[in-house]
């Protein structure tokens, strides 16, 4: 199973969960414009997961969707948050790119 975290969105991110083939098995929007993704990200990840009756452990991958153009604080908080989740579980990482 694969997490994909979307940030590229100045006032949403989206996580998707995807099956082996990158089907997607289901999707979750967040605002962002109160500006606290620092705070939303992990617990909406954890959330999520448990509204898909999964558990992290499950995660083969995790992708990050960046883009060329965009390099904001979405994407920063979005990149941490794939980076700490990829070390704790020892899955890789890979950048998507729009």
């Amino acid at each position: 199973m694969l997490l994909k975290i979307n940030t590229n969105d100045y006032d949403n991110f989206s996580l998707w969960l995807l099956d082996k083939d990158n089907k997607a098995l289901d999707s979750m929007r967040i605002s962002t414009r109160d500006k606290k993704l620092s705070r939303l990200l992990l617990p909406s990840i954890d959330k999520f997961f448990k509204k898909n009756n999964e558990a992290m452990n499950d995660i083969s991958k995790i992708l990050i969707v960046t883009s060329i153009s965009k390099f904001n604080m979405n994407f920063k908080i979005g990149m941490a948050g794939a980076l700490a989740l990829g070390y704790g579980l020892k899955i890789p990482i890979s950048k998507v790119k729009t």
